[in-house]
């Protein structure tokens, strides 16, 4: 029974990722980015996207997890990226088991705190760069739930950081688990502690292998208080109760403290340190609930009655037999291999990919031509449509405020937006209906522009 669990904790994310589609808006241009640098073999430090802030200068601190991106489309296309993202989102929550399952807890306990963490971070694993970092974080936690019996398994941390400060910008949350692991052992394990002292020392040092050294840092510090951010993009913005994570998350947290108030045994404060610790990171921003996600089941684990149930490890062997079975069928059966593409052409597997209007674009202009296009399709565009520059895309800190301003007004068709989209010299505008209403409701009333293409993705408009 004890396998049956794991296989639960398993293919409980898996399943969920192979049947939910990926987003194309922070996908589709890594994967471009990725597979311009494999076939120039040079790092892209510049932009080539847009034709609002062409060559600016890009710190493109995810390049690593571009490339890896990009090398997962050659080898399939996005049915490999589909099984990459299920296989990515698996991975992390069994070593969030194996994190639990080394604190102690039954495999049934382990299995379902993992889980219920999976719900809690499910929003924010979608297929991107930060996955990435998830797994990375995922198996940091479960190095540091072992330290005090394996030891010199710590060294292995800086390892990791040697590839998570090129992929993510997360990275930053390394140092702080150690950290948060010190605190735990500098009175109980002492001898832990000086070696966490040292690992961390490691750690850090290993941040300034990438190609930008300490900028890195300022980067990720940036993009956390960039209010650019904080205010135009909605996974930036704090949790609260009208959203799924948000909802998930202030639940967890009083299931959490309800089960400490009424555990009947005083909880350490090292324990309510780490608890807090990820709490607090989670408020500012949706984003960063999936760390709380991550790590309240590990803590909940060291505090959880050691106990195992006999009928628990083994089970009924039949029925054992057909859980697993029926899982694995499920999974089978859950295959991008099965799916073709919708009915309007657009791939099953991606949202924010309209081929359709792709398509309708690259029949109405010549290469060069420039793009206004919805930032939630920009991505998509930068893929599938490389020769024509979008105005701005899913990099939201790469443009100037002043961008931004243009963007917003045109988007919503404020006064003046005909003579913004002028002074770019826009050839095309690609409207989201569900992003960009009150622009469709006045272009299709202005003379200057003419309907080319409409179905439910959206309407492109070309200049009269």
């Amino acid at each position: 029974m004890a396998h049956v669990w794991f296989v639960i904790a398993l293919a409980v994310p898996m399943m969920d990722a192979l049947l939910t589609k990926m987003p194309a808006a922070d996908l589709a241009y890594q994967v471009r980015a990725g597979d311009i640098m494999l076939r120039t073999h040079s790092l892209l430090r510049t932009d080539v996207f847009t034709f609002t802030v062409p060559g600016a200068q890009w710190l493109n601190q995810q390049w690593g997890a571009q490339l890896f991106l990009g090398a997962t489309y050659r080898l399939g296309g996005w049915n490999a990226m589909v099984l990459m993202h299920a296989a990515l989102t698996s991975l992390a929550f069994a070593f969030i088991f194996l994190a639990c399952r080394r604190r102690g807890v039954s495999t049934r306990t382990a299995a379902l705190l993992s889980v219920a963490g999976f719900w809690v971070a499910r929003q924010n694993l979608a297929m991107r760069p930060q996955l990435i970092g998830v797994l990375l974080f995922s198996i940091t936690l479960w190095i540091l739930a072992g330290r005090r019996t394996h030891p010199r398994a710590l060294w292995a941390i800086p390892i990791l950081m040697l590839i998570w400060v090129n992929v993510h910008g997360s990275f930053v949350l390394a140092p702080l688990l150690l950290g948060l692991a010190w605190l735990e052992d500098r009175k109980d394990s002492p001898d832990t502690a000086r070696t966490l002292v040292a690992v961390c020392g490691a750690t850090l040092a290993a941040t300034l292998a990438n190609p930008f050294g300490l900028r890195v840092w300022a980067y990720a510090a940036a993009i956390g208080s960039n209010p650019t951010i904080s205010a135009r993009v909605t996974e930036w913005a704090p949790p609260t109760v009208h959203e799924y994570s948000g909802v998930v998350f202030f639940a967890s947290a009083l299931v959490i403290v309800g089960y400490l108030l009424r555990r009947g045994e005083p909880v350490g404060w090292p324990a309510l340190i780490w608890l807090a610790t990820f709490f607090v990171l989670a408020l500012p921003a949706l984003r960063g609930v999936v760390w709380w996600g991550l790590a309240f089941p590990v803590v909940l684990a060291g505090l959880a009655r050691r106990k195992t149930d006999a009928n628990e490890e083994h089970g009924s062997p039949f029925m054992n037999a057909l859980l697993v079975t029926t899982i694995a069928a499920a999974v089978i059966l859950a295959m991008p291999f099965w799916r073709g593409p919708t009915v309007d052409g657009n791939p099953a597997h991606l949202d924010q990919a309209p081929s359709t209007l792709v398509r309708a674009t690259t029949a109405e202009l010549a290469p060069g031509s420039r793009l206004f296009v919805s930032q939630t399709y920009a991505s998509w565009f930068e893929f599938a449509l490389p020769s024509m520059p979008v105005f701005v895309d899913s990099r939201i800190e790469l443009f100037p405020s002043a961008i931004w301003d243009d963007y917003l007004a045109i988007g919503g068709a404020r006064e003046g937006w005909q003579s913004r989209l002028d002074r770019w010299d826009v050839d095309a505008v690609v409207v989201n209906p569900d992003q960009d209403e009150q622009l469709l409701a006045h272009i299709a009333d202005d003379p200057g522009w003419r309907l080319a293409f409409r179905d439910d993705s959206g309407s492109m408009f070309v200049r009269s």
